[in-house]
């Protein structure tokens, strides 16, 4: 199993929320130093962010306001793969400009950890809102992983997504998971050492036109699922 906990095995085994007061960046900065993987979950509001974040992390959050604002960051640890990580759990966020304070928070972390795994976690319902945010992330060139949740409501829906050809678009692991029920956990943290810069190229929506039903058919197969009937983006190398 790649996931152990970092706990005392002599604890009881409860998850358990740690308040603490503002964030102390030097002490932070010190405490993640320790860690040899930093992991910052970013993604849409109401996407299962924080429920994928506990999965991992499993008994012991901490939560704070980072300094000077009233956003709360939670962090935890985790022993993946064999490594020590430090994971952040970021403000849900539908874009990242700077004009939000949770959005500026959300760049500030990814600033500070530079050699952090960025991790999207996204509603595979409502996959266009989720790759503008995407192609915001690809422009920061950082690796990353795609993580499509809520995968059995699509399939509720009557619809499916190809997410190995959604990887070769990409560039970067795309996992379907079930956080709620903790499935797919294993597959995420399997793609944590092989997470990649994804290779997007921003294009306008005269050429989005000509590509609309060709993305359809190579993402989603035959299925016509109204999630990207009026996307206005694509990416490059289609």
């Amino acid at each position: 199993m790649k996931r152990e906990s970092v706990a005392r095995t002599d604890e009881p085994v409860v998850e358990r929320q740690e308040q603490e007061g503002p964030l102390d960046l030097s002490r932070l900065k010190q405490e993640v130093r320790a860690a040899t993987q930093q992991i910052i979950l970013i993604g849409n509001p109401n996407v299962g962010k924080s429920v994928l974040f506990k999965n991992l992390t499993g008994q012991r959050v901490h939560i704070s306001n980072y300094p000077g604002t009233t956003v709360e960051i939670s962090r935890g640890r985790a022993r993946l793969n064999g490594h020590v990580a430090e994971l952040f759990d970021t403000p849900g966020l539908n874009d990242l400009a700077q004009q939000s304070e949770d959005a500026r928070v959300t760049l500030e972390i990814i600033e500070q950890y530079p050699e952090a795994v960025l991790v999207q976690v996204a509603d595979a319902k409502n996959l266009r809102r989720a790759l503008l945010l995407t192609q915001q992330l690809a422009e920061l060139g950082r690796p990353l992983v795609l993580i499509l949740n809520m995968m059995d409501e699509l399939e509720r829906c009557g619809a499916k997504i190809d997410t190995r050809k959604l990887s070769d678009l990409l560039g970067v692991p795309v996992v379907s998971t079930v956080a709620i029920r903790n499935a797919g956990m294993d597959s995420v943290i399997e793609a944590l050492p092989v997470a990649r810069t994804p290779h997007l190229l921003c294009r306008y929506q005269e050429q989005f036109k000509r590509r609309d039903l060709w993305f359809r058919y190579r993402v989603y197969g035959y299925q016509q699922y109204n999630i990207i009937q009026h996307w206005e983006w694509t990416c490059g190398r289609w």
